[in-house]
């Protein structure tokens, strides 16, 4: 809508006002629909730091049992002190190095070809031949897209032993291995509000200019918005959603 704080950004050392934000109601009309959740670490000016963590993260799971939605950009999935419930609510962590990569970035491949999130208004210019048995996704040829420059996250990985992951990207480049997750869906069923996470974001004019990367964030926002409440219609590869 066109309130002033229909779209508020929140500094992560004032923690707090996307707390407080957060634990008004989704379908309440002062509620907001979605969190993109963007912070690289916790607050650390000092004050009650790691308490105001724990409150948020609170906050946010009681979010997603309200309808709410949970999208996680580029650095909001790397763990680091004091970011583990978070984590564990994002269902993967991301550590150690992150190479930042000016010749060849990463190649996004999409996993799950017919997801609104990886397909509504996307391009993909060519198909790779990928698999990755450890999330589930079998051999084939995928349709992909290469993002350059681009900041590779190679120890990204799911929690153990958790559900409900449907895998949306991955990457192939050699390092670290050949295989990389690079964004999913989680879903729960005492959540009606879902999580998407997409690593790639590190450089702004592709993150957030025309292109794919700014629309996989728009598409994101539009999925976790009308979770689980919209009609998704797959017309010829491609999807479009029907919002109820």
């Amino acid at each position: 809508d066109s309130l002033p704080e229909s779209l508020f950004e929140v500094p992560t050392n004032t923690l707090e006002q996307a707390t407080t934000r957060l634990q008004v109601s989704p379908t309440d009309p002062g509620g907001y629909d979605v969190l993109i959740y963007f912070a690289h670490r916790r607050p650390d000016n000092g004050v009650n730091d790691q308490a105001r963590q724990v409150a948020f993260v609170a906050a946010v799971g009681e979010f997603l049992v309200a309808g709410g939605g949970v999208v996680s950009f580029h650095h909001g999935i790397y763990e680091t002190a004091g970011k583990s419930s978070m984590q564990d609510l994002l269902s993967g962590q991301a550590t150690g190095v992150v190479p930042w990569n000016t010749s060849s970035g990463q190649n996004v491949i999409a996993l799950s070809p017919y997801h609104f999130v990886s397909h509504h208004v996307v391009l993909y210019p060519v198909r790779i031949t990928y698999a990755d048995a450890t999330i589930g996704v079998a051999g084939g040829d995928y349709p992909a897209f290469n993002n350059t420059p681009d900041e590779r996250y190679p120890n990204l990985a799911l929690r153990a032993g958790l559900s409900g992951i449907e895998a949306l990207f991955g990457s192939d480049y050699n390092e670290g291995g050949t295989t990389h997750l690079l964004g999913y869906v989680r879903s729960q069923p005492q959540w009606p509000g879902v999580v998407v996470v997409y690593q790639p974001g590190e450089y702004e004019p592709n993150a957030l200019g025309p292109g794919n990367n700014y629309q996989i964030l728009l598409n994101a926002i539009l999925f976790a918005a009308n979770h689980p409440d919209a009609d998704w219609l797959i017309i010829d590869g491609f999807e479009s959603g029907s919002l109820n």
